[in-house]
């Protein structure tokens, strides 16, 4: 059995889901990157040849996602006193602005919240809900270098 052959159509066959055409806007994920390779990837230009777009890290991100950031996130948001809407992949809601052609899927949205939860985040004013955003991260990276810039510019 070729495990590498495997994995390439597991992958492959993964829908993602997300439920609008994602080559129609920018995404969060998508923002603080190179905008010439977002440029690209939107305008439908042709990939290398021999190039293969497998989504790994978004299928990490998927599984890190549903078997423990969106628990673990409920729990947190259950014992203070809230409630956890729109996380795991099969609760997901995209928010799509067409006139702004941009988009996002936050991994959840928390309501009822104490108002001064955050503040040891250092976010002062807080209503008592808020979208949340976690980032899974290859191991092997240099996590000197996190927050990456991409992903701060993502959850403003």
């Amino acid at each position: 059995m070729d495990i590498r052959k495997a994995a390439i159509e597991i992958l492959a066959k993964k829908n993602d889901g997300f439920g609008h055409d994602r080559s129609e806007t920018v995404g969060a994920s998508e923002i603080g990157q190179c905008a010439r390779k977002v440029g690209y990837i939107k305008s439908g230009a042709e990939k290398d040849k021999g190039s293969t777009d497998l989504n790994g890290f978004a299928e990490r991100g998927n599984v890190m996602e549903d078997h423990f950031s969106a628990p673990l996130l409920e729990q947190i948001v259950k014992s203070l006193g809230g409630r956890m809407y729109f996380h795991g992949q099969a609760n997901q809601e995209s928010l799509v602005s067409k006139k702004l052609k941009i988009s996002a899927t936050p991994d959840g949205l928390a309501i009822g919240l104490p108002t001064g939860v955050l503040t040891g985040s250092g976010v002062r004013k807080f209503s008592g809900t808020c979208l949340l955003e976690f980032k899974s991260f290859d191991p092997r990276s240099n996590t000197g270098k996190f927050p990456k810039t991409e992903h701060v510019a993502q959850v403003q």
